[in-house]
């Protein structure tokens, strides 16, 4: 019988504060794939994965969010929410809540898998730099528990002062 321990090790890893993002490929509610990959060196990234349509909370927290589009529009950050749904149903929320990001659609719970803990029902939200690289990242029980968006604002602007400082010199040349 195989140890506790043993299963472990193959568990795949959650996304942590600089650690890369796992790739996904998923299709949108427009009906076309979206990988991660096409964000990469391009813009910041916020990825949420949620309970599903009929959430309440995830509903409230999209209404949010979608109120605070302008907040995301100046820091350039790309916006994608994963739910557990087929397209019809991503359309059909897309209209209700005049969403103005991207939705997409993870029926087989795959990429859950791969952003949210083994075996939990739970939500998650990441925040990645241009690079891919997971800047911050948040799990709860339900979209309740994610920060304010200032956090993940915060961690943007951080992230973009970060990368203009490095191609700058520290000091004036002698």
């Amino acid at each position: 019988m195989p140890s506790p321990t043993a299963s472990l090790s193959h568990m795949p890893k959650l996304p942590r504060a600089g650690s890369a993002l796992p790739g996904v490929a998923l299709p949108s509610a427009a009906g076309r794939t979206v990988r991660l990959w096409d964000y990469k060196q391009r813009q910041p990234l916020l990825l949420a994965f949620l309970h599903g349509a009929d959430c309440p909370a995830c509903r409230a927290w999209l209404a949010g969010l979608a109120r605070a589009r302008s907040q995301l529009d100046e820091a350039r950050a790309a916006t994608l929410i994963v739910l557990p749904e087929p397209i019809e149903r991503l359309r059909a929320l897309q209209a209700a809540l005049d969403l103005p990001f991207m939705l997409l659609s993870d029926q087989a719970r795959v990429a859950a898998a791969r952003y949210l803990p083994a075996g939990a029902a739970g939500v998650a939200l990441y925040a990645a730099d241009r690079y891919g690289q997971c800047l911050d990242a948040w799990h709860g029980p339900d979209a309740g528990a994610f920060p304010a968006l200032a956090a993940p604002l915060a961690d943007f602007a951080l992230a973009e002062h970060d990368d203009c400082a490095c191609t700058l010199p520290a000091w004036a040349p002698e």
